[in-house]
Protein backbone atom coordinates (compact mmCIF):
# COMPACT_ATOMS: atom_id res chain seq x y z
CA UNK A 1 0.00 0.00 0.00
CA UNK A 2 1.63 3.53 -1.17
CA UNK A 3 2.12 5.80 2.10
CA UNK A 4 -0.88 8.31 2.39
CA UNK A 5 -0.27 11.94 1.55
CA UNK A 6 -0.78 15.24 2.76
CA UNK A 7 -0.55 18.98 1.71
CA UNK A 8 -2.79 21.82 0.39
CA UNK A 9 -4.61 22.38 -2.93
CA UNK A 10 -5.39 26.81 -2.71
CA UNK A 11 -6.08 29.07 -5.61
CA UNK A 12 -5.96 32.99 -5.91
CA UNK A 13 -8.02 34.70 -7.56
CA UNK A 14 -6.18 37.72 -7.73
CA UNK A 15 -3.75 39.72 -10.63
CA UNK A 16 -0.58 39.52 -9.85
CA UNK A 17 2.82 40.85 -10.74
CA UNK A 18 6.04 38.55 -10.47
CA UNK A 19 8.97 40.07 -10.26
CA UNK A 20 12.31 39.06 -9.81
CA UNK A 21 12.62 39.43 -6.35
CA UNK A 22 9.72 37.59 -5.60
CA UNK A 23 10.79 35.23 -7.85
CA UNK A 24 13.97 34.51 -6.29
CA UNK A 25 11.91 34.32 -3.01
CA UNK A 26 9.91 31.72 -4.04
CA UNK A 27 12.47 29.77 -5.39
CA UNK A 28 14.70 30.27 -2.01
CA UNK A 29 11.60 28.96 0.43
CA UNK A 30 11.56 25.99 -1.92
CA UNK A 31 14.84 25.12 -2.19
CA UNK A 32 15.31 25.32 1.60
CA UNK A 33 12.86 23.46 2.36
CA UNK A 34 14.37 20.73 0.14
CA UNK A 35 17.59 20.61 2.30
CA UNK A 36 14.99 19.14 5.04
CA UNK A 37 13.22 16.20 3.17
CA UNK A 38 15.42 12.66 3.26
CA UNK A 39 14.81 12.13 -0.35
CA UNK A 40 17.15 14.79 -3.12
CA UNK A 41 14.73 17.18 -4.57
CA UNK A 42 15.46 20.05 -6.93
CA UNK A 43 13.61 23.35 -8.06
CA UNK A 44 13.08 23.45 -11.66
CA UNK A 45 11.18 25.95 -13.82
CA UNK A 46 8.27 25.52 -16.19
CA UNK A 47 7.78 28.61 -18.88
CA UNK A 48 5.00 28.54 -21.57
CA UNK A 49 4.47 31.44 -24.05
CA UNK A 50 1.56 33.01 -25.63
CA UNK A 51 2.83 31.50 -29.03
CA UNK A 52 2.17 28.14 -27.97
CA UNK A 53 5.91 27.52 -26.99
CA UNK A 54 7.16 26.06 -23.74
CA UNK A 55 10.71 25.80 -22.49
CA UNK A 56 11.54 23.94 -18.89
CA UNK A 57 14.92 25.06 -16.60
CA UNK A 58 17.04 24.53 -13.41
CA UNK A 59 18.50 28.07 -13.91
CA UNK A 60 16.47 31.38 -12.53
CA UNK A 61 18.46 33.30 -14.82
CA UNK A 62 16.92 31.49 -18.08
CA UNK A 63 13.89 32.63 -17.09
CA UNK A 64 14.98 36.26 -16.30
CA UNK A 65 16.28 36.37 -19.16
CA UNK A 66 14.00 35.57 -21.66
CA UNK A 67 12.80 38.72 -23.66
CA UNK A 68 9.12 38.31 -22.70
CA UNK A 69 8.31 40.32 -25.75
CA UNK A 70 4.76 40.83 -27.34
CA UNK A 71 3.39 38.09 -29.50
CA UNK A 72 5.77 36.09 -27.74
CA UNK A 73 4.77 36.63 -24.36
CA UNK A 74 5.40 34.33 -21.05
CA UNK A 75 1.62 32.86 -20.56
CA UNK A 76 1.93 30.84 -17.90
CA UNK A 77 5.20 30.26 -15.02
CA UNK A 78 5.49 27.03 -13.00
CA UNK A 79 7.78 26.66 -10.11
CA UNK A 80 7.92 22.94 -9.23
CA UNK A 81 9.83 20.99 -6.33
CA UNK A 82 9.90 17.45 -7.71
CA UNK A 83 12.31 14.30 -6.72
CA UNK A 84 15.65 13.58 -8.38
CA UNK A 85 14.98 10.16 -8.62
CA UNK A 86 12.82 9.52 -12.21
CA UNK A 87 9.06 7.39 -11.12
CA UNK A 88 8.37 4.38 -13.61
CA UNK A 89 8.40 6.71 -16.49
CA UNK A 90 11.60 8.02 -16.96
CA UNK A 91 10.87 10.84 -18.16
CA UNK A 92 7.75 11.83 -15.92
CA UNK A 93 9.38 13.54 -12.17
CA UNK A 94 6.78 12.75 -8.77
CA UNK A 95 6.11 16.90 -7.98
CA UNK A 96 5.86 17.47 -4.49
CA UNK A 97 5.13 21.58 -4.86
CA UNK A 98 3.77 23.29 -7.80
CA UNK A 99 3.13 27.11 -8.00
CA UNK A 100 1.54 27.79 -10.85
CA UNK A 101 1.06 31.79 -11.95
CA UNK A 102 -1.33 32.18 -15.37
CA UNK A 103 -1.38 35.70 -17.11
CA UNK A 104 -2.96 34.92 -20.44
CA UNK A 105 -6.80 34.37 -20.36
CA UNK A 106 -6.57 31.25 -22.76
CA UNK A 107 -4.74 29.17 -20.91
CA UNK A 108 -7.36 29.42 -17.91
CA UNK A 109 -9.90 28.56 -20.44
CA UNK A 110 -8.10 25.80 -21.83
CA UNK A 111 -7.98 24.27 -17.87
CA UNK A 112 -11.94 25.39 -17.07
CA UNK A 113 -10.06 27.66 -14.66
CA UNK A 114 -10.19 31.26 -13.44
CA UNK A 115 -7.98 31.66 -10.58
CA UNK A 116 -4.74 33.25 -11.44
CA UNK A 117 -1.95 31.30 -8.79
CA UNK A 118 -2.38 27.80 -7.66
CA UNK A 119 -0.50 26.14 -5.37
CA UNK A 120 -0.13 22.49 -4.51
CA UNK A 121 1.86 20.39 -2.01
CA UNK A 122 2.03 17.16 -1.41
CA UNK A 123 4.04 14.58 0.40
CA UNK A 124 4.06 11.68 3.08
CA UNK A 125 5.31 14.07 5.93
CA UNK A 126 2.81 16.13 6.93
CA UNK A 127 4.38 18.33 9.34
CA UNK A 128 6.73 19.28 6.44
CA UNK A 129 4.15 19.84 4.32
CA UNK A 130 2.21 22.28 6.09
CA UNK A 131 4.84 24.31 7.57
CA UNK A 132 5.76 24.98 3.82
CA UNK A 133 2.32 26.27 2.87
CA UNK A 134 2.42 28.43 5.72
CA UNK A 135 6.14 29.63 4.16
CA UNK A 136 4.70 30.08 0.85
CA UNK A 137 1.76 31.76 1.11
CA UNK A 138 2.83 34.96 2.04
CA UNK A 139 5.28 34.93 -0.70
CA UNK A 140 2.34 34.40 -3.18
CA UNK A 141 0.43 37.19 -1.04
CA UNK A 142 3.24 39.50 -1.70
CA UNK A 143 2.38 39.13 -5.35
CA UNK A 144 -1.36 39.89 -5.53
CA UNK A 145 -0.79 43.66 -5.46
CA UNK A 146 -1.82 44.20 -9.35
CA UNK A 147 -4.14 47.67 -8.85
CA UNK A 148 -6.94 48.76 -11.92
CA UNK A 149 -9.07 51.38 -12.79
CA UNK A 150 -12.16 51.48 -10.32
CA UNK A 151 -14.67 50.12 -11.61
CA UNK A 152 -17.30 52.11 -9.58
CA UNK A 153 -16.21 55.47 -11.62
CA UNK A 154 -18.13 54.15 -14.31
CA UNK A 155 -21.24 54.26 -12.47
CA UNK A 156 -20.97 57.56 -11.58
CA UNK A 157 -21.12 58.64 -15.45
CA UNK A 158 -25.13 57.40 -15.19
CA UNK A 159 -25.97 59.80 -12.75
CA UNK A 160 -25.69 62.90 -15.42
CA UNK A 161 -28.08 60.47 -17.32
CA UNK A 162 -30.75 60.21 -14.55
CA UNK A 163 -30.43 64.01 -14.12
CA UNK A 164 -31.50 64.35 -17.70
CA UNK A 165 -34.87 61.47 -17.03
CA UNK A 166 -35.99 63.44 -13.98
CA UNK A 167 -35.95 66.79 -16.26
CA UNK A 168 -37.97 64.90 -18.60
CA UNK A 169 -40.13 63.65 -16.45
CA UNK A 170 -41.24 67.17 -15.07
CA UNK A 171 -41.33 68.84 -18.57
CA UNK A 172 -43.08 66.03 -20.80
CA UNK A 173 -46.05 64.01 -20.56
CA UNK A 174 -46.26 61.07 -18.06
CA UNK A 175 -46.02 58.97 -21.33
CA UNK A 176 -43.39 60.51 -23.17
CA UNK A 177 -41.34 60.54 -19.37
CA UNK A 178 -42.18 56.74 -19.58
CA UNK A 179 -41.02 55.43 -22.90
CA UNK A 180 -37.67 57.84 -21.98
CA UNK A 181 -37.24 55.92 -18.64
CA UNK A 182 -37.84 52.39 -20.45
CA UNK A 183 -35.58 52.79 -23.07
CA UNK A 184 -33.18 53.80 -20.58
CA UNK A 185 -33.29 50.48 -18.71
CA UNK A 186 -33.27 48.89 -21.93
CA UNK A 187 -30.11 50.27 -23.31
CA UNK A 188 -28.27 49.28 -19.53
CA UNK A 189 -29.74 46.08 -19.81
CA UNK A 190 -28.46 45.82 -23.14
CA UNK A 191 -24.81 46.93 -21.99
CA UNK A 192 -24.68 44.65 -19.25
CA UNK A 193 -25.79 41.26 -20.83
CA UNK A 194 -23.33 41.88 -23.55
CA UNK A 195 -20.48 42.67 -20.95
CA UNK A 196 -21.69 39.10 -19.22
CA UNK A 197 -21.10 37.55 -22.39
CA UNK A 198 -18.17 38.84 -22.97
CA UNK A 199 -16.40 37.98 -19.71
CA UNK A 200 -18.15 34.88 -19.50
CA UNK A 201 -14.55 33.05 -19.42
CA UNK A 202 -12.42 36.26 -17.99
CA UNK A 203 -12.01 39.56 -19.05
CA UNK A 204 -10.16 39.93 -22.44
CA UNK A 205 -6.67 40.55 -22.73
CA UNK A 206 -7.30 44.07 -24.27
CA UNK A 207 -9.71 45.24 -21.66
CA UNK A 208 -7.10 44.11 -18.81
CA UNK A 209 -4.45 45.97 -20.76
CA UNK A 210 -6.87 49.01 -21.10
CA UNK A 211 -8.42 49.10 -17.39
CA UNK A 212 -6.90 46.28 -15.09
CA UNK A 213 -5.77 44.99 -12.73
CA UNK A 214 -4.02 42.33 -15.07
CA UNK A 215 -1.34 39.88 -14.47
CA UNK A 216 1.91 40.26 -15.46
CA UNK A 217 5.23 39.03 -15.75
CA UNK A 218 7.35 42.17 -14.99
CA UNK A 219 10.82 41.52 -16.74
CA UNK A 220 12.18 41.41 -20.29
CA UNK A 221 10.21 43.81 -22.57
CA UNK A 222 6.89 43.44 -20.32
CA UNK A 223 8.62 45.60 -17.89
CA UNK A 224 8.67 48.65 -19.56
CA UNK A 225 5.19 47.84 -21.43
CA UNK A 226 3.95 47.74 -18.18
CA UNK A 227 4.58 50.31 -17.06
CA UNK A 228 3.45 52.61 -19.96
CA UNK A 229 0.33 51.02 -19.65
CA UNK A 230 0.06 51.78 -15.55
CA UNK A 231 0.53 55.53 -17.10
CA UNK A 232 -2.06 55.46 -19.55
CA UNK A 233 -4.68 54.10 -16.97
CA UNK A 234 -3.33 56.84 -14.51
CA UNK A 235 -4.16 59.55 -16.89
CA UNK A 236 -7.19 57.73 -17.60
CA UNK A 237 -8.39 57.56 -13.96
CA UNK A 238 -7.79 61.88 -13.92
CA UNK A 239 -9.70 62.07 -16.96
CA UNK A 240 -12.53 60.39 -16.02
CA UNK A 241 -12.76 61.76 -12.65
CA UNK A 242 -12.88 65.32 -14.37
CA UNK A 243 -15.32 63.97 -17.01
CA UNK A 244 -17.51 63.19 -13.62
CA UNK A 245 -17.21 66.71 -12.26
CA UNK A 246 -18.29 68.19 -15.36
CA UNK A 247 -21.16 66.32 -16.11
CA UNK A 248 -22.53 65.81 -12.87
CA UNK A 249 -22.10 70.13 -13.07
CA UNK A 250 -23.66 69.99 -16.43
CA UNK A 251 -26.53 67.65 -15.16
CA UNK A 252 -27.05 69.66 -12.36
CA UNK A 253 -27.26 73.03 -13.80
CA UNK A 254 -29.88 71.53 -16.32
CA UNK A 255 -32.09 70.17 -13.53
CA UNK A 256 -31.53 73.11 -12.02
CA UNK A 257 -32.42 75.99 -14.78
Amino acid sequence: MPELRSGIAKSYGNAFILEEDSLRRIQAVLEKSAMELQDQAEVFFRIEREDDRFYETKNIDDVLSDPNIKNRRIGVVYIILTKSKPIADPFRYEIIVQIKFTSEEKYRRRSNRRNEVELEITHENRNWALLLADELDPQIQRTLKAKGFPKWMFLGLFIPAAFVLMRINQKVSAHAAKRAAVIFVLTLGVLFSGSMMMFLNGPPRWYLETVGPESVFLWGDEAHAYAARQRIRQNMFWGVVVAFVVSFAAGGLWLLF
